[in-house]
Formats: C-alpha cells, structure tokens, sequence
C-alpha cells in the first residue's frame, strides 16, 4: 500500500497526511493503533485514491498486504509475475485510475478502458495484454473488497474481449524432423552450427514433450539406463535465471515429469554426461550460462533456417506441439496426458487432422462396430 505519514504531537490524537495534503486524526493514541486503523477501518470511512493502493500493491510484503495474505495461503506469485504486474499498475493502472477514489471506479469505466486499450502507437493492444491489464486491476479491487473499502469488485462485471490466436504454434512434419535433425551426424552438426549440446537439447525437447525450461534443468542423474527414459522435480526460471525445486505444474498437478527417449536422443545425451557429475546440468550455453527462454528462442530459428523450415508457427513449444500430436495418434489419451503433464485433454497442443482422429478410431473401435479386416462392401450387390 502507499506511504503513510503519521505525526503525534503532545496532547493529540495521532495524526494523517490525508492526500488533500491535510492533517487529520485517526482518533487513535499511539501510532501502532494509528496504522492498524489505517489498514483496516479508514479505507470505509474516508475513502481512498487509486494510486493510494496500488503504487506499491505488488511491492509491499508488510503484515496484512496482499503479497503477505497471499503467502499465509501458500499462494505465493512468481518474481515474473510480480514484475510483469507491477509494470502493468505502473504504465497503464495509475494513468488510468491514480487520481480516482476506488469507490468511483465502476464497471462500466473498467469496460471502456479495458477494451479501448492501446499500444504506445497508439494501435489497439493485444487481447493477452488487455487480460493482464484486466488480471492486475480485479486481484487490487478484489483486495479493496476484503477491506471494505468497497462493496464489490467492478471487473467482475466486464465483458471479456474475444481471445485471439495469433501465429499458432504448428506440428513439424516427418520430413520437417528429419531435416532438423539429420540422421547423418556431419549434417546433423551443420544445422546446428556444429553446437551438438543444443541440438540434443532440442532432441529431449521432441522425444519427451518436455517444457524447455524442464528439459534445461535436467542432470545426468535424471537418467534411466533401464528404461532409456527420463525423470526430473526440477527446472530453469528463465526470470530468474537460476534452477528451482519445481516444474510448472508442481502445485497443481503433477510435481514431476517422465519422458522416453529415441536411441540416438539416449546415446547423445549419454556423450554430454560422460564428464559431468550426477547433480550437474546438462544443458549450457558456450558461456557456462544455463537454457532459458531468451537463448532457445533464438537459437531454434537459426537451426530452421539452415534446414529450410518456415520460421511461422515454430517456436520451441513447437517440439511439444509435435510430440502430442505424434503420440496421440497411437497411445491412449491417458498415457498421452501423462507424459505431457497434463491432468486433462489441451487442444491447442492436438494437431492431429480429422482423418488422423478416424483412422485412430477405426483401430481403436474395430471390435466394437463388428468391422475388423475382411469387411465387404458398404451396398451388397444384389445380384
């Protein structure tokens, strides 16, 4: 929450800095009732501008702040989401609301500003940043409502923008595969500018469906000789920049991912761990530093481009798209979710066509519609 400037002056009540720029009395003795009033009751019987709360409402760790409340809940945001919010209340939240008592923020006034939002050229702005515009204000309104200093979040109430899929990731093609990682080992170093760590990096990335900050944290000790598999609790924050204790679905869902992997995958990734100690990372750049986002986005275009492959619709979520697409089309729907990681069916990663869905079906319900090989035709000739 903002500052607040409180005084004591002998024989007085504490005292406020209201933002009028006035002095004003809490009606509390010490300063410690003072700040406990001012946190809980004198939001209802005063009022409160915008920027009042939210100029540090993704700073402020103090006991009964949003980012404490949240941690008592064990519901802690990550470093990138606090920074990414706070830029948000910075850049677009005061500019539009700061001078605002929060009382007179309605959801008609959030609708227009929401879904006029624009860019600094002034083009309208994406439906992914209007979201987060619209995330950020409703968790400060939602706060303000727990303290009462309004009787109800205004962004509830909005209408959502329609969501719009934007250069959508596509499935590489069989040949697309074999171009990017050539079976000739002299072809398969030219693509990847002669780099074999990214290029098994990205090979686990393909085999296993693997997120690329799960497949970054990975140490020889993830290996399993007896399955020719993969395991890890772990992974790379590409904010951050360090290794955590955790994969992405590790509160709410799986805290551990398994992948199987191709022979030449295994006997690559065996060759970079052959001087590494078991607790050590695989994966790193020339300059020692691990793989986050940054790296791997631009490293796979740069091999793309040397195999001929269009650029559009391949980023390195790309390799997990293809992994799902490739798998489903053979393995149950409950072992294709698992080794995503996934506790139910995501379509945006499913690239199968319609007739890839049949011919699924057709294996998988032969028995049960009596049409199993050696069926006649549809129309009997009847002679």
């Amino acid at each position: 929450m903002a500052k607040v400037y409180l005084r004591h002056r002998k024989g007085r009540k504490v005292e406020y800095l209201d933002h009028d720029g006035r002095w004003k009395t809490t009606g509390k003795d010490t300063k410690r009732e003072a700040m406990t009033w001012w946190e809980t009751e004198r939001p209802i019987k005063q009022g409160m501008l915008f920027r009042e709360i939210a100029e540090d409402f993704y700073t402020n760790k103090d006991e009964g702040s949003y980012l404490a409340l949240r941690e008592e809940a064990d519901r802690n945001l990550s470093e990138q989401t606090v920074y990414i919010r706070n830029l948000t209340v910075k850049n677009n939240l005061i500019p539009d609301f700061g001078d605002m008592d929060v009382r007179n923020i309605t959801p008609m006034i959030v609708q227009k500003k929401y879904a006029t939002m624009k860019k600094r050229d002034g083009s309208a702005a994406a439906p992914g940043t209007k979201e987060l515009y619209l995330v950020t204000l409703s968790s400060i309104m939602r706060y303000l409502v727990m303290l009462g200093a309004i009787p109800s979040n205004p962004c509830d109430s909005v209408i959502k923008v329609g969501a719009k899929v934007v250069n959508p990731k596509k499935a590489l093609t069989d040949d697309e595969i074999s171009r990017l990682f050539p079976e000739d080992h002299e072809r398969l170093l030219h693509v990847w500018d002669g780099d074999l760590v990214s290029a098994c990096f990205f090979m686990v990335m393909l085999d296993t469906g693997w997120r690329p900050g799960e497949v970054a944290g990975i140490t020889p000790s993830c290996y399993s000789k007896e399955h020719h598999g993969l395991y890890t609790f772990r992974s790379v924050d590409s904010f951050t920049k360090n290794v955590k204790e955790s994969i992405k679905t590790t509160k709410k869902g799986y805290d551990f991912k398994i992948g199987m992997l191709s022979r030449r995958t295994t006997d690559i990734l065996i060759y970079l761990c052959r001087d590494k100690a078991d607790d050590e990372v695989v994966f790193r750049t020339k300059t020692g530093k691990y793989f986050t986002s940054s790296y791997t986005n631009f490293r796979l275009p740069k091999a793309l481009e040397r195999a001929g492959i269009p650029l559009e619709g391949h980023p390195p979520y790309c390799l997990r798209t293809t992994f799902m697409t490739k798998l489903a089309k053979i393995a149950q729907d409950s072992v294709v979710m698992r080794l995503m990681g996934h506790t139910q069916w995501h379509t945006c990663y499913d690239k199968r066509t319609p007739l890839d869905m049949l011919d699924k079906a057709h294996k998988e319900l032969a028995d049960y519609y009596g049409r199993g090989e050696g069926d006649g035709d549809v129309i009997a000739d009847e002679g």
